[in-house]
């Protein structure tokens, strides 16, 4: 059941990529969730209060909660781009099942765009539980600048060496020739990239999020790997 809407205000705005912000609340104390769940987030707008499920960005044994959102046209993304510091919002949580399998051995996180933000809930709380379970990314973008939360990706993955974090752009520009030399790739998640990162063992379980038609394709690649359906899980975000 979806508990109460509680009213907190924004601690930090940042411009995660020239087409998405994120935000900083403090935690009320009353909410609780399961890392990778999503909330109700209600925003002030000329209408009245519109509300949307948006990815909890953040660990839940953290005090703060982060949420982030594309650019859009939408009363409710105009809203969210329109939020300052001091600003407030509603919020309301956990809702969802996308959430760590507890017994699998090892994680396997795909996504693509947004979606990043239920996977670095996931990752975050991982790190903060000291999980023992061996963690990967995948994370694919069209634009090497586009990767949502990059830096607190890459912090997470220097702590814990043993976890496998990969970019790759789907879609690059001519001046994005370079982003190779970086150690970035170049293409979509596909099943040889799955297999080289995390080959299908049966005691693995992987996470697809991100647009309807990222998650049903990368749904189809596991399915290829005769990756069982209970070891597979989905998030799939709408435009709103």
């Amino acid at each position: 059941m979806r508990q109460r809407a509680v009213e907190t205000g924004v601690l930090g705005v940042r411009e995660e990529t020239p087409t998405v912000r994120s935000i900083r609340v403090p935690r009320p104390p009353a909410l609780r969730w399961v890392a990778g769940q999503h909330a109700s987030v209600g925003l002030a707008t000329p209408a009245g209060v519109e509300r949307r499920l948006l990815s909890i960005a953040s660990s839940p044994l953290r005090d703060e909660m982060w949420f982030a959102s594309a650019r859009g046209s939408s009363t409710f993304k105009r809203a969210f781009f329109a939020l300052a510091e001091g600003g407030s919002v509603q919020v309301a949580a956990p809702e969802g099942d996308f959430v760590l399998d507890p017994d699998a051995a090892s994680h396997v996180l795909l996504t693509e765009g947004i979606g990043v933000t239920a996977a670095l809930g996931i990752l975050e709380y991982a790190m903060d539980a000291r999980l023992p379970q061996r963690f990967a990314l995948v994370y694919a973008a069209a634009d090497p600048r586009e990767f949502v939360f990059a830096d607190r990706i890459d912090a997470l993955a220097a702590a814990r060496p043993g976890w496998s974090v990969v970019y790759t752009v789907t879609e690059p520009k001519e001046h994005d020739l370079a982003w190779p030399e970086f150690g970035g790739r170049v293409g979509r998640i596909d099943a040889d990239l799955v297999s080289t990162v995390a080959p299908p063992d049966g005691r693995t379980t992987y996470y697809a999020s991100g647009p309807r038609k990222t998650v049903e394709r990368l749904r189809e690649t596991l399915l290829s790997l005769d990756v069982p359906e209970a070891r597979i899980r989905q998030e799939v975000f709408l435009g709103y």
